[in-house]
């Protein structure tokens, strides 16, 4: 074996090593270019999707894109390799579920997804998820409990939280993960 053989397989192991510590040390930017299984429904998208592991609530988050640019359906799954499920609101239309999209997302009033200082941000229309289970919680900084909905009170939409992905690229050579960069267009927080 030569030398460029053994520094390129030294060089693949510490990526690989590096990769597999995400979990536990992820950079709240970076996120994983990858397909992930999940319900689908009227609002569901079929655009580029991303994962990363969110260290506050212990949880895997799921987005798909719905078009170009930034707007994203949320899904959560407790583990890596599992089926994500749709995350919802239980008090809303799901306006805090863009903070694990966007660090810099701040909710003063709970009723006003611009109330940040988000300009961009937005909500779609609101789609009641009944009979299905679903990852849910009811106001900004909660846990998401994993709930099988009743009727009405399970609320999901599409998303827009000043977010846009680039820089999307291979960490290795050898295209073992492919990230993306999340920039934050939008959602610095208000001087009171």
């Amino acid at each position: 074996m030569s030398f460029t053989n053994i520094s390129t397989l030294i060089l693949s192991l510490l990526v690989l090593s590096a990769c597999s510590s995400i979990k536990s040390s992820h950079d709240p930017f970076l996120w994983e270019v990858r397909a992930f299984e999940f319900p689908k429904d009227d609002l569901s998208c079929n655009g580029r999707q991303f994962v990363q592991f969110n260290d506050r609530y212990g949880k895997y988050v799921g987005i798909t894109q719905c078009n170009d640019g930034d707007e994203f359906r949320i899904y959560m799954s407790s583990i890596d390799s599992g089926r994500f499920l749709p995350v919802t609101d239980t008090a809303g239309h799901g306006q805090d579920h863009c903070e694990l999209i966007n660090k810099n997302f701040a909710l003063p009033n709970e009723d006003s997804i611009k109330s940040g200082g988000c300009t961009s941000c937005d909500t779609s229309r609101n789609l009641p998820l009944e009979n299905v289970d679903t990852w849910s919680r009811s106001r900004l900084g909660t846990q998401f409990l994993l709930k099988h909905s009743g009727t009405w009170s399970y609320q999901t939409s599409r998303l827009k939280c000043g977010v846009v992905f680039e820089n999307c690229g291979a960490l290795t050579r050898l295209h073992l993960n492919t990230v993306c960069d999340a920039r934050v267009i939008d959602g610095k927080r208000q001087e009171q």
